[in-house]
């Protein structure tokens, strides 16, 4: 995990996004998720081999869930959503929260937090149906 943070966290910004300057989903996904799950998603990324949980095959989700794509548990699991802080922290980063710091950057009023939390949720989802998109075929 420390090495997929550190390789997102140099390459990250620290400026508030407007929608124009919000990455398309592949820039996210080659930027975020491709260090460990693979440029293809197959869990092959260069950061794949040093970490203590091998990065699952992205392209297999719905094959290991029944042919079912399951939208909501993707979405936990990129923003953080799922996990209880009292388990401890986990291998993947938190996406959620590191696109909130970054939509962010200085600001603490309540009207920017609202609007990044739907910026966030947008850019979350995007990437779900990107996954989505890359799902093996039978």
């Amino acid at each position: 995990m420390a090495v997929a943070l550190i390789f997102s966290c140099a390459l990250g910004s620290n400026h508030v996004l407007a929608n124009e300057d919000m990455p398309t989903v592949e820039q996210d996904f080659q930027f975020h998720c491709a260090a460990c799950h693979g440029a293809n998603g197959k869990g092959d990324g260069p950061v794949a081999r040093v970490l203590k949980i091998e990065p699952p095959d992205l392209t297999r989700i719905a094959e290991r869930n029944g042919g079912v794509f399951p939208e909501a548990v993707i979405f936990g699991t990129i923003s953080g959503l799922d996990m209880p802080a009292s388990h401890g922290t986990r291998e993947m980063p938190v996406w959620g929260d590191l696109f909130i710091g970054e939509t962010l950057d200085q600001s603490v009023s309540i009207e920017d937090a609202q609007e990044a939390t739907a910026e966030v949720t947008d850019r979350i989802r995007r990437l779900v149906k990107y996954i989505e998109t890359i799902q093996v075929k039978k």
